[in-house]
């Protein structure tokens, strides 16, 4: 609207222009609050994610080493096993 089409409006004209103005104002800005409460929510979304991606890889590490600690007792149980095979045949042997 021109200036000179609103300098023609009466003051009840615009009192409602200057209401409809606040009101759309109003809903702009609860639409900006809404917009900029989203970006938050997935901006800590994607910190979560660094994090937990971050925390399965460590888990991953973690199980690996355990693994490897495990395969080493078990060669060590069989180890000690032949060798007291061994010792029991000898002193079975020896026995006769």
């Amino acid at each position: 609207m021109s200036e000179i089409e609103l300098r023609k409006l009466k003051r009840l004209e615009l009192l409602e222009l200057l209401l409809e103005q606040r009101r759309r104002c109003d809903r702009l800005e609860w639409e900006l609050a809404q917009a900029r409460k989203e970006i938050r929510d997935q901006q800590i979304k994607l910190e979560n994610a660094g994090s937990l991606a971050e925390a399965s890889a460590m888990m991953t590490n973690v199980l690996s080493e355990v693994q490897k600690a495990t395969d080493i007792y078990r060669e060590n149980l069989g180890v000690e096993k032949d060798e007291s095979s061994r010792v029991l045949t000898r002193s079975m042997l020896r026995a006769r």
